[in-house]
């Protein structure tokens, strides 16, 4: 994994060395007690899944590189995506090649007058939007992920909250009439700093719903009638109460029996 981590780095610092300029910088969003992750590392025993993350002067987020591997002998995935700024507000991320030169696909961002992103849209996916709603806290309490052109797909997601961390998404298929039951996530955390706090506003298009917590989460169930995935997370801690890796457990039971596999995530942040 050392080596995959120093490939995955060096493809990170060439997309920023060859990265055109004009885009405007936003405000500053950093703290002398924040850490910021500059890159999260899988190791399971045949799949490879690993993620680094460089920022701007201000240390907002600037791009995203994901290195995934099937085994150890096929060849890597690399997905670099880069983002885009107007008036301190992510208007845009964008995939490129790995030299970060020919923008491929994007999605771009709305907002209202109080700044709260309320839309999504799909560039290359024809009439692919998501809409947002939020409660009065400014938490995201609803998110329709809608089809212009094809509404038996459109879904919506419900979300609640304790102690400003997400502990249930539902998943209701609102068009599809054959779907008996709805996909309903729940969250239990710790009482630490959510490693994610830094690259926050990237979980609406990346769709990681306990990015939005305060706190990481300690157990993730799916329940999807009657097929249950159960996914612990233990994990040890800096001294400034950051996670810096997690051995991961996923209980996967159906009608056919149960399925248990085990990993380790290690995770890094940029030195201060």
């Amino acid at each position: 994994m050392r080596v995959q981590l120093l490939s995955l780095l060096s493809i990170a610092m060439c997309f920023a060395a060859c990265k055109k300029e004009g885009t405007p910088a936003p405000d500053p969003v950093s703290t002398d007690d924040e850490l910021h992750v500059s890159a999260i590392i899988g190791e399971y025993p045949t799949v490879y899944d690993s993620t680094s993350y460089t920022y701007n002067n201000d240390m907002s987020l600037k791009a995203y590189y994901n290195y995934w591997k099937l085994s150890t002998s096929t060849s890597p995935t690399i997905t670099p995506l880069s983002a885009y700024y107007k008036n301190g507000k992510l208007t845009g991320v964008y995939k490129t090649d790995v030299q970060g030169t020919d923008t491929i696909f994007g999605t771009l961002f709305s907002y209202n007058s109080a700044g709260q992103m309320i839309r999504l849209t799909y560039v290359i996916l024809a009439g692919r939007y998501d809409s947002l709603v939020y409660n009065s806290n400014g938490q995201l309490a609803e998110r329709y992920l809608l089809h212009s052109s094809s509404p038996i797909d459109d879904v919506k997601l419900t979300f609640t909250y304790e102690n400003n961390n997400v502990v249930k998404a539902v998943y209701d298929y609102i068009s599809d009439m054959n779907l008996s039951y709805d996909v309903v996530h729940t969250y239990k955390y710790d009482n630490k700093k959510s490693y994610y706090k830094g690259i926050r506003p990237w979980f609406y298009s990346l769709n990681s719903y306990y990015w939005m917590s305060e706190n990481n989460p300690v157990e993730e169930v799916i329940t999807q009638g009657q097929i249950v995935d159960t996914i612990t997370y233990q994990y040890e801690y800096n001294n400034k109460d950051y996670p810096v890796s997690a051995n991961v457990k996923s209980v996967h039971k159906d009608a056919g029996g149960t399925t248990i596999q085990t990993s380790t995530t290690r995770i890094y942040y940029l030195q201060k």
